[in-house]
């Protein structure tokens, strides 16, 4: 999805106002939107409700008010958009917060400006059908089993080295059995779906929409889910942060202005989310992913992410303290970074100051 700066207004008016739910607030919001502009462009690495949160901020109108024209970029993956960011071909990135601190540890210094949920949406467990009727209803269980040919299990994730592979790697690490597995990358939403009903991945990473395809079409079962608050804890130790809103050190140190104006619309979007119902989300971002997507499966999909949402934005020490073990280890060859030297809280805090909460 890419929307252009002149199709911005189009685009904000078109989604907003139709819904019934962005409507313009007047007065001295409005005259300073007005008087004031920032061009800009957001990256994400794949078309998905996951990041509904910006989305929201654009059709509710909130960057507008704040006098900002986003741009959306579809990156095409993560690594694409790390290296969009990276060599500042866009000012923000909306991602995985192993993206901003992968560009830390590289000498190209980036902050997380604000944390979109508290746990990864993308990392549930779905065990092949089969696999599941044997028994096999747990990662230990599969690290057990062998394939015909006594290989082991083949485990699909998106890409190797992404966030999915990164969180569930890390978990059976954890476990003992992270040599059980063999690794491989599954691609998209059809390939890797494909992988799992054909018996070439006898278990796949997955997000909210996958797992629901899995279990209707009875080609494999969750059994690690991340909505499962005694899971996800037990798992890996609390609530993390997952998704983020992030810009380069230097983005900050030029424009600053402009990263508060994006700061401020993201944290009205997410202020909105965690206030409003189901319907009222999706009547929201539906133009967007009908085309993609059928209206069951958008409404359970925000329905699942919907007590995932961070509630403040913040991204709080302990949050942080959860993440380090899991990107900073070997498998990622990531360099440690500190909270201090990840984190700007100070947009954040402004942004509170300005909108309550």
């Amino acid at each position: 999805m890419t929307i252009t700066r002149r199709q911005f207004g189009v685009y904000t008016g078109a989604l907003g106002l139709s819904s019934g739910l962005g409507f313009s607030v007047l007065g001295s919001r409005s005259a300073r939107a007005q008087d004031i502009r920032f061009e800009a462009s957001s990256g994400m690495p794949v078309k998905s409700i996951s990041y509904v949160a910006q989305d929201i901020a654009i059709a509710n109108g909130y960057l507008a008010e704040e006098g900002m024209e986003l741009e959306i970029i579809n990156a095409g993956g993560g690594s694409n958009l790390r290296d969009l960011v990276g060599s500042r071909q866009i000012e923000f990135g909306v991602a995985d917060s192993a993206h901003p601190l992968k560009l830390t540890s590289r000498n190209r210094p980036a902050k997380i400006l604000l944390s979109l949920d508290s746990r990864s949406p993308l990392v549930s467990i779905v065990i092949r059908q089969e696999l599941y009727d044997q028994g096999i209803d747990s990662l230990e269980k599969l690290a057990e089993w062998k394939r015909p040919d006594g290989s082991a299990p083949n485990f699909g994730v998106t890409s190797l080295g992404g966030g999915q592979h990164t969180y569930l790697s890390y978990l059976a690490e954890k476990k003992g059995i992270e040599d059980r597995f063999t690794w491989l990358a599954g691609g998209g939403e059809s390939t890797i779906l494909g992988g799992l009903s054909t018996g070439q991945f006898d278990a796949i990473a997955s997000m909210p929409n996958l797992s629901f395809i899995s279990k209707e079409r009875n080609w494999g079962q969750v059994v690690f889910d991340v909505s499962d608050d005694q899971q996800w804890a037990d798992a890996f130790g609390g609530e993390v942060p997952s998704t983020v809103g992030f810009c380069l050190q230097e983005t900050i140190e030029e424009n600053p202005e402009m990263v508060q104006a994006y700061v401020n619309g993201m944290y009205r979007a997410l202020k909105w989310l965690n206030e409003s119902s189901v319907d009222e989300i999706y009547e929201a971002v539906a133009p967007l992913y009908l085309g993609d997507f059928d209206e069951e499966t958008i409404r359970r999909e925000i329905e699942f992410l919907e007590p995932i949402h961070s509630k403040d934005g913040a991204v709080q020490k302990d949050q942080f303290a959860n993440l380090a073990p899991i990107l900073f280890r070997e498998m990622t060859a990531m360099s440690e970074v500190s909270y201090e030297d990840a984190v700007d809280t100070t947009f954040l805090e402004k942004a509170r100051q300005e909108y309550g909460g």
